[in-house]
């Protein structure tokens, strides 16, 4: 009880300091690569006569940047059109899959991207950037490069010219690059940004490049405010500012019958979202006279809890602004350029007409428009009563579809910002043209698996994986990015584990026997993809062999199942039967040795009695383990059953080893930590077995009889006999 009382105590007195920071760790690790210094991206431009300026950043960041003039821009727009011509020169398939390998390779880096841009715009809270910004970012080049980048379609100009001054303030940033649009319009793209925001374009460029994305279709240019602030159109160019198109204000309409607590929280969202930008005002919020009281009251006690920080970077900040929001009552909003504390204005409405006039004739509304309220017929009238909005949404906000052309209609709607021209004949045939530069193919996709899907990182980050001469020797070629687990990944895949157990230690012994047979079936289906990719990632000679060890081992321990052992008399008038009961969850850390059989061997001996696993590939060898989860998700084996993990061995063995719904682990001997140590050392419970590879024999990867006494827990029954029941 004492326990007890200590546990509800420091739960109840649990809270985050709001003084509590990240730190943009990945950003200065970037950094450091570079010697603290960036520089224009520009291939085949040298940058001898650039000036350097020293940027220090609100989160503390500090760095030198090397910025250039018009006749670096000069020179860049004179290398245009020849990346342009051989860009056109391109098949549109090999288009698509250029634009397909940013996607992918932005996907791997985005925990790189969001920081930067979190560092790069004060305002943008690194959560947000992290979560909605990057999955927007991540849809819309994937949409990007569903777009079919037809010939028919010929470029209206030679560049785009993207300017990104100091007081830019974008929302979404790659889209409102014109990326998309410009790409598959067959125009490169030349953003010119200030230095104390180019960290997320020379990130982007530097994405491109390891993504081999054709040299100079996308070129950064770092210029002064000043210099961003001379620049005059160019002929056949579009010149694009990025300072143009930012809203007023946010407005919303909460009317009778919304739900009270979700439209204070999107009130809340609305605001935090766009305050910091240059010129924002506020959000207007419209209360029906019925519910105001009650709104107010609600909108009141979520001020006081809201945690507002001065830095982006604050764990706890729900919104970023140096000083609490504050409520205005108000039917006509000041014009004045900016409120130096967030705003709410409130305005009340007694009926649907009255709002639609009063929110139809306010030229500082934006063209968005969030509405709450249950009733939906009341909300399709209010949306069908109201003009000057173009964007609205019924109990929700800021819903947007990340499709090139949406986006474009969003941030553009006069439609002449249009980069590109329809014609209705085919262009002449090109010359056949032996181009130098050879662009990528489709990348492999590898990614975690657990809970019966191919999943990212909760981190977003992945490492990359080199191809291997031999066994010792690295090549320079990078194979794979591979995603990086981390604690909560571990956590998630116990859980899916977990929750699979009861069904799968259900099932009869002969069930899991065809599903187990049908597995190997189909890895020796696939037998020649996974000796390719075996090989070149480990450099072995030998990886056919190895193969076709581990298709055996599959069908060897599938007949192991769940047998009882045969019972013996273990002393006069009892009778002792012995059998073996799954675990539950078992965590494998699997060896670097004999990657596919040590990895085979482990997981079939596990799951045929009824366990479910957890594990851990090898960090230096991960490509042909995550190729299993293909073969798993065509074999019929349940979700759950088979989980794996990539990433840093040490910090995923730590964090599985202390996990409490873990009944065993399976460790090589050569990972045993500290750390491990105390974590298993925390359940009595739990069967470890930390396991050694034979050097002398590596095919016989440890005797049968060791690894089928862990497989299971021994349950013994004393039966009486030859005493109670005798004549």
């Amino acid at each position: 009880m004492v326990q007890m009382a200590k546990v509800r105590e420091l739960f109840e007195n649990m809270q985050l300091s709001d003084n509590e920071h990240e730190r943009p760790a990945i950003i200065q690790q970037w950094l450091s690569k570079r010697g603290n210094v960036v520089s224009s991206f520009a291939v085949g431009i040298s940058n001898t006569c650039w000036s350097c300026t020293d940027v220090t950043t609100e989160c503390g960041l500090r760095y030198q940047v090397a910025y250039g003039s018009q006749h670096l821009l000069d020179q860049v727009l004179k290398m245009a059109p020849k990346a342009q011509q051989e860009w056109l020169n391109i098949d549109p398939e090999e288009k698509t899959q250029a634009i397909y390998a940013v996607a992918r390779n932005f996907q791997k880096h985005v925990a790189l991207f969001s920081t930067a841009e979190a560092v790069s715009f004060p305002f943008k809270r690194l959560e947000k950037c992290r979560g909605a910004y990057a999955t927007n970012a991540i849809e819309y080049l994937y949409s990007t490069a569903a777009r079919r980048c037809s010939g028919k379609i010929l470029p209206r100009c030679s560049a785009v010219i993207v300017i990104q001054g100091s007081d830019s303030y974008p929302m979404n940033l790659i889209a409102e690059w014109r990326i998309g649009e410009a790409w598959s319009a067959h125009t490169p793209v030349v953003l010119a940004v200030s230095p104390s925001n180019c960290l997320p374009a020379l990130i982007f460029s530097d994405i491109c490049l390891v993504a081999g994305f054709p040299a100079n279709f996308l070129n950064v240019v770092i210029l002064r405010d000043s210099d961003l602030g001379k620049l005059q159109p160019i002929t056949g160019t579009v010149m694009l500012s990025l300072e143009k198109s930012r809203p007023s204000m946010s407005t919303c309409i909460i009317a009778e019958g919304a739900d009270i607590g979700s439209a204070v929280n999107g009130v809340m969202e609305m605001l935090s979202d766009c305050w910091g930008m240059k010129n924002y005002l506020g959000i207007m919020v419209y209360i029906q006279d019925c519910i105001q009281s009650r709104v107010m009251k609600a909108l009141k006690a979520q001020m006081g809890s809201l945690k507002i920080a001065k830095s982006n970077f604050a764990k706890t900040a729900d919104l970023v602004a140096h000083s609490d929001v504050q409520i205005i009552k108000a039917a006509h909003i000041p014009q004045k350029t900016k409120n130096t504390a967030p705003t709410v204005y409130i305005q009340g409405f007694r009926t649907i007409k009255e709002v639609a006039s009063l929110a139809s004739v306010d030229p500082l509304h934006s063209e968005y428009l969030s509405i709450w309220t249950e009733y939906v017929a009341r909300a399709v009238e209010i949306a069908e009563r109201i003009y000057g909005f173009r964007y609205i949404w019924i109990n929700g906000q800021n819903h947007f579809y990340n499709n090139p052309t949406f986006l474009k209609e969003l941030y553009f709607p006069s439609g002449k910002m249009d980069l590109s021209e329809k014609i209705s004949f085919s262009p002449p045939p090109i010359p056949n043209v032996e181009l130098e530069h050879v662009f990528s193919n489709v990348d492999c996709t590898l990614k975690l698996y657990y809970d019966g899907g191919q999943k990212h990182a909760e981190s977003q980050t992945c490492y990359p994986v080199f191809e291997r001469i031999s066994s010792t020797d690295r090549a320079a070629k990078i194979l794979a990015y591979v995603p990086a687990a981390g604690p909560k990944d571990a956590c998630n895949a116990v859980e899916a584990a977990l929750k699979a157990f009861p069904g799968w230690s259900s099932k009869s012994a002969f069930s899991r026997l065809q599903i187990i047979y049908f597995f190997g079936e189909n890895l020796n289906q696939r037998k020649d993809d996974f000796i390719e990719k075996l090989s070149r990632n480990t450099g072995h000679s030998d990886c056919a062999q190895e193969l076709q060890e581990s298709i055996d081992a599959i069908f060897k321990w599938a007949s192991y199942r769940d047998t009882d052992v045969e019972g013996f008399v273990s002393s006069p008038g009892m009778k002792l039967y012995s059998s073996q009961e799954p675990h539950g969850v078992i965590a494998i850390i699997c060896p670097p040795i004999k990657v596919m059989r040590s990895l085979v061997t482990l997981l079939i001996s596990a799951i045929s009695i009824g366990n479910t696993v957890v594990i851990v590939v090898p960090e230096e060898y991960p490509i042909a383990p995550l190729m299993l989860a293909q073969v798993i998700d065509t074999s019929d084996i349940p979700a759950g059953v088979i989980n794996i993990l990539s990433g840093n061995t040490n910090s995923l063995l730590t964090t599985l080893a202390a996990h409490v719904d873990v009944k065993a682990l399976w460790c090589w001997a050569n990972r045993r930590c500290e750390q491990a140590n105390e974590g298993c050392e925390k359940s009595e419970k739990r069967s470890v077995w930390w396991f050694n590879i034979n050097p002398k024999n590596p095919v016989d990867v440890w005797p049968d009889k060791e690894l089928d006494s862990y497989r299971g827990n021994k349950k013994y029954v004393w039966l009486p006999c030859l005493s109670v029941f005798s004549n």
